[in-house]
């Protein structure tokens, strides 16, 4: 009964770049979208430390932001008629981390094993840009 799912997710072997999730019909893509807020920020706190500055200032944070793993989560959207909501949150459940892997943190998490393609990611400093032309294709399925 889904006809459209959207949004994103925190995968634990791609600890800093969120997810975009989409489905329409029987396509389905999975993404990236960017780096969490949370791993930009802790890149400006660490050169803000090295320059004997040790906080951001407050207004930075964002509401619903966690104490230990910033904005990083999972937030998608089930669109449809008839959707049977225990068995889709028991599907997602059983892709969550066990309380074990999750105390891994994100160095036991990059020894997971990954089956999707490696993700494409622009980073520009100053006039550099990263070549588009060898990029992968996003993953679909």
């Amino acid at each position: 009964g889904c006809v459209r799912s959207k949004g994103y997710l925190w995968m634990a072997s791609r600890h800093d770049l969120a997810g975009m999730w989409s489905i329409a019909g029987q396509n389905l893509g999975l993404e990236p979208m960017g780096f969490w807020e949370a791993a930009i920020l802790r890149d400006a706190e660490e050169e803000r430390a090295e320059k004997g500055h040790h906080h951001l200032p407050d207004g930075i944070r964002r509401v619903d932001w966690d104490a230990t793993w910033g904005d990083r989560r999972q937030e998608l959207v089930f669109i449809g008629v008839g959707l049977d909501r225990e068995a889709i949150t028991a599907a997602l459940d059983a892709c969550l981390l066990t309380d074990e892997e999750m105390a891994m943190g994100p160095a036991g998490w990059s020894a997971f094993s990954d089956p999707f393609p490696p993700w494409p990611v622009e980073v520009v400093e100053g006039e550099e840009e990263e070549d588009d032309d060898e990029a992968p294709e996003p993953w679909r399925g």
